[in-house]
């Protein structure tokens, strides 16, 4: 029970970043019960035939994970057995989706093993040891191949390396992220038994809009006489709105309007009665929503009522 609420504690501070915030990505260092055949959880397998394993300890992979304890290993397989010219893969369902041509930057630590291998059923050794790439791939549904969102080089070296990698879909439904072990390009069409090694992803900061995005703009004159022409002053938000509250006051100070509505302008009435020509001041505080981050802001201004 200790082991297994420790295992819980992992995965569930893997979630969230050291800025607080809820990871997409679950589990993303890949920590688990070291077992063959099974990813660690929450990743399932998107190729039945050939399933992924949690290393180190199987397949003569002993290396030790970058990131705390264990690590996610794929193979391929080439033109012998049952599950020739096969590959593995393992997906994960995001906690929040990617959104169309936004860059969603992380890292991931790659390697392989020049040890990697098993015994067959005749008593021989079956090795796989070539060096594979990894493709990473955005899908709508569950082990869809949705969108190419990245493509490693070969990754032929045995200590852990890291790369930066900028996931930018074109598609606006990405759910899923799934991971796929690959041969190098071009394709070799003979024997080729390979693996990746993958650990330690790691989602990095969506950089803040600038303060010069999150703005609204307003006339600094309206008249509100019954023409249907500049009849209302009104904020126009330059950038998506995610809340918004606009206040006006007399030169007393004295709250004459106020809404929470940006459509709603303020059509120069308190209670129902018409306010007197003359300037009147404006202050409103909003919040703008860029690239799935929320920035507040604030603005003030004067406005000439005419009639």
């Amino acid at each position: 029970m200790k082991a297994f609420s420790k295992l819980v504690l992992v995965l569930f501070l893997a979630a969230v970043s050291q800025h607080g915030y809820t990871q997409r990505i679950n589990n993303p260092s890949f920590e688990g019960l070291p077992q063959r055949d099974v990813p660690p959880i929450p990743w399932t397998p998107c190729n039945t035939f050939s399933t992924p394993d949690t290393q180190p300890g199987f397949w003569n992979v002993k290396k030790p994970a970058s990131n705390q304890a264990t690590y996610l290993s794929l193979e391929t397989r080439g033109n012998d057995g049952p599950y020739a010219n096969t590959v593995e893969a393992v997906q994960t369902r995001l906690n929040t989706k990617l959104e169309a041509n936004n860059p969603y930057p992380i890292s991931i630590d790659l390697a392989f093993s020049d040890l990697h291998g098993r015994n067959d059923e005749n008593g021989g050794f079956i090795s796989y040891v070539n060096p594979v790439i990894l493709k990473i791939w955005g899908g709508t549904n569950s082990c869809e191949r949705t969108e190419l969102l990245w493509e490693s080089p070969v990754i032929d070296h045995t200590d852990w390396k890291t790369y930066e990698v900028s996931l930018t879909p074109e598609s606006n439904d990405i759910y899923y992220l799934i991971l796929e072990a690959t041969y190098k390009v071009p394709p070799h069409f003979g024997t080729y038994f390979g693996n990746i090694l993958i650990d330690n992803i790691q989602e990095k900061d969506i950089p803040e809009p600038p303060a010069g995005d999150c703005i609204v703009k307003a006339f600094n004159v309206f008249t509100p006489n019954g023409d249907g022409k500049n009849d209302v002053f009104l904020c126009k938000p330059m950038s998506d709105i995610a809340g918004f509250h606009l206040k006006i006051y007399n030169r007393w100070g004295k709250v004459l309007f106020e809404t929470g509505d940006i459509a709603q302008g303020w059509d120069g009435k308190t209670k129902g009665t018409a306010c007197a020509p003359g300037i009147y001041y404006w202050y409103t505080e909003f919040t703008c929503r860029n690239r799935n981050r929320l920035r507040s802001n604030t603005m003030k201004g004067t406005v000439t009522l005419l009639r």
